[in-house]
């Protein structure tokens, strides 16, 4: 539920904001909203950690995600990259 109302709350701003750099934090911050939705729906197939027995975890959706987040700290720097335009101050 957090996950979703984080990705609507970034969505709005991406929607609201006419600065390219609000525009970039907020799709920053719509992609953790959708990262955390997915990571909850993962974690409601079991209640067990992995290994221990019983209805384990699936621990695919957690890994899944946390390659997201590594590809969108790239994306997010090639896009600041392209916004400043090669300016130095």
């Amino acid at each position: 539920m957090i996950g979703l109302i984080i990705t609507v709350i970034g969505l709005f701003g991406i929607i609201v904001n006419q600065s390219k750099l609000k525009q970039l934090l907020s799709l920053n911050i719509m992609a953790l909203g959708v990262v955390l939705f997915l990571i909850e729906g993962g974690a409601k197939v079991g209640s067990a950690p992995p290994l221990k027995g019983g209805n384990p975890v699936d621990p695919i959706p957690a890994v899944l995600m946390l390659t997201t987040l590594v590809v969108d700290v790239a994306v997010t720097g090639l896009a600041l990259a392209l916004i400043m335009g090669g300016k130095r101050k």
